[in-house]
């Protein structure tokens, strides 16, 4: 049992305490723990910490070996809230756990930004160019094993050739952001639409044919027309026999040259 000092001390504490006794029953939570998990008070009839976190049933197993004493330590996520909770629990010699209750909703938020900033173009929110190639590979590969294919679209966007990313005004990003949209919705859910310049994208469509490819690439010059977006030329290319993610790129560009050079907006290499 906790003493009545040790109690205060916890009580003052700007983390989450909670003690949860040897039979899984909450012998004190302190008033951080309760404001984190969105609890009133403990109760004396609360069962263990997890029916504390979950508001759920309660568990039937602790998820503490119980000869152990290595920490455990689990994330919580309540979407509602928009928090994130880390729980490091600590299991006693003598069956008690205690558990420590931080709130690292800035971290992982901040965190997710980082990886967001990482992937893709703040401008149009396609993937960035720099992860074509790793994506396009594995997706060749997956194609050769499972014997079907993989198609790109190069799209080139003249208008956009003319603005620094970095500078352009509000009004432009979003134009930039409604154009990656677009590309990232021309196809099925799991195509990939990436940044492939200032004034080019590229699609990855796995399971593509030829044929296939050119039908969405049509779709896509009518979306960019739609738009108000003029003289976008289109290039695609399906891998065939190739086996490097850069020789079905350099294809594809080859494509997208003939399209700059010719009267129609879609051309294959």
């Amino acid at each position: 049992m906790l003493k009545e000092e040790e109690k205060g001390i916890l009580s003052e504490l700007p983390v989450g305490i909670v003690v949860v006794n040897p039979v899984r029953r909450v012998l004190f939570s302190n008033r951080a723990a309760l404001r984190l998990l969105g609890r009133q008070d403990s109760g004396e009839s609360s069962l263990c910490h997890l029916y504390i976190r979950d508001s759920k049933e309660p568990c039937v197993e602790c998820p503490l070996e119980p000869d152990g004493i290595n920490p455990f330590v689990s994330e919580l996520q309540f979407p509602a809230k928009g928090c994130f909770l880390e729980v490091f629990a600590q299991l006693r010699e003598n069956g008690a756990v205690i558990e420590t209750i931080t709130d690292i909703s800035l971290r992982k938020n901040f965190q997710r930004e980082l990886d967001k900033a990482a992937l893709f173009d703040p401008g149009s929110g396609v993937f960035k160019r720099n992860i074509i190639r790793e994506r396009l590979q594995r997706e060749m590969h997956r194609a050769r094993f499972n014997n079907t294919t993989v198609s790109i679209i190069l799209v080139h966007i003249p208008a956009l050739s003319g603005f620094n990313v970095r500078d352009i005004s509000k009004a432009v990003a979003r134009v930039l952001r409604g154009i990656g949209e677009t590309l990232g919705r021309g196809a099925r859910a799991h195509d990939h639409a990436y940044r492939f310049g200032i004034d080019t994208f590229i699609i990855i469509l796995p399971g593509e044919d030829l044929a296939g490819v050119l039908r969405v690439a049509k779709k896509l010059s009518y979306r960019m027309a739609e738009l108000g977006i003029e003289d976008t030329k289109i290039g695609v290319a399906n891998m065939a026999k190739l086996r490097l993610a850069d020789e079905l790129i350099h294809t594809a560009q080859h494509a997208l040259y003939r399209a700059v050079h010719s009267p129609e907006p879609i051309s294959t290499a």
